[in-house]
């Protein structure tokens, strides 16, 4: 811990550890929004309608 006039101001972890709290980080968020679109889940649409939607027709 590095503090700064008393006060705690920085953390210094390996770049490993860093990178696993990132990834681990990114993968709450892409839950929060997995679990806000579960209403669309179980919706069809043809594979047409997606290429012409996307620009690939």
């Amino acid at each position: 811990m590095v503090t700064r006039h008393g006060k705690e101001a920085a953390v210094i972890i390996s770049p490993s550890v860093y990178e696993e709290m990132l990834e681990a980080w990114e993968d709450a968020q892409d839950l929060k929004l997995i679990e806000g679109s579960q209403g669309d889940w179980g919706r069809m649409h043809k594979w047409e309608d997606v290429k012409r939607e996307l620009g690939l027709l």
